[in-house]
């Protein structure tokens, strides 16, 4: 027998004890003394039962654990792969928390994961049909800052309809645009794509004081007499640019098709 159950049921045994004992010697047992003698048992049993509790460093009936996690147990024991197991102080069971269900590496999806080796759910990379996404070995999540930038503005690389994106242009210099600039830094708009002549330089000009000067094709107000109709449209606004002084003709449109008979629309 136990040393906590021997305590336990001395405890209880010790009224009947006293009555014995009381008996052997020709008293007689009193009532208030039998209950005192119960009550003195009752408070050994619950000092034995508090010793029993959760919390004493025993692992008494019932529990898996009391403080320290036992040597032998460890996650891999309670059904998990690798991790920390520790023991929740409050219920005195295993605490798996720390746990984890899989071990990246093991060429096969686990929870938690979304590849692992060749294995991997069908992931494409943005814009293909045909690329799939890299699986990162060292986490086992699909890595898509691996796939190559989608297509339009903002890729860094030179796409239909643009003229430059981040440090990629169709050219590097002011001079070389045909807008007679003498230097300065070619810039480029990140939303557009297109060229930022804030920084091209004119020599002997001053954009910006209404009066057209050297390679200046406008300035201000002063468009030289252009319309969208001379720059080939049919409609539309022709506005100058007041950093480049050039003629812009983002307003211009053809609204409908023209043939002998006038405009045609569809």
């Amino acid at each position: 027998m136990g040393r906590l159950a021997a305590v336990k049921l001395l405890a209880r045994l010790a009224p009947f004890t006293a009555v014995l004992a009381a008996g052997a010697c020709g008293g007689t047992v009193m009532g208030d003394e039998r209950g005192g003698a119960t009550d003195r048992a009752d408070a050994a049993a619950a000092r034995a039962d508090a010793a029993a509790a959760c919390g004493n460093g025993v692992i008494d009936l019932g529990e898996q654990c009391d403080g320290e996690v036992p040597a032998r147990s460890t996650c891999a024991t309670v059904g998990f792969a690798a991790g920390t197991l520790s023991c929740d102080p409050a219920s005195c069971t295993f605490d798996t928390r720390e746990c984890t269900l899989s071990t990246c590496g093991n060429n096969r999806i686990d929870p938690g994961e979304e590849c692992d080796g060749m294995a991997s759910y069908p992931s494409l990379c943005p814009g293909s049909t045909v690329l799939a996404v890299p699986c990162n070995v060292a986490t086992c999540k699909l890595d898509r800052s691996q796939c190559p930038a989608p297509s339009g503005c903002g890729n860094g690389l030179l796409d239909p309809g643009e003229q430059c994106d981040g440090t990629a242009s169709t050219t590097g210099r002011c001079v070389d645009l045909g807008y007679g600039f003498s230097g300065g830094a070619l810039g480029c708009d990140p939303v557009t794509c297109t060229h930022d002549l804030s920084g091209c330089e004119r020599e002997g000009a001053a954009c910006g004081n209404g009066v057209i000067e050297g390679t200046e094709q406008c300035d201000g107000a002063d468009l030289q007499g252009a319309t969208c109709r001379t720059r080939g449209f049919l409609d539309g606004r022709v506005r100058c640019d007041p950093v480049a002084c050039i003629l812009l003709t983002t307003d211009c449109y053809n609204p409908c098709g023209v043939s002998r008979f006038g405009y045609t629309c569809q």
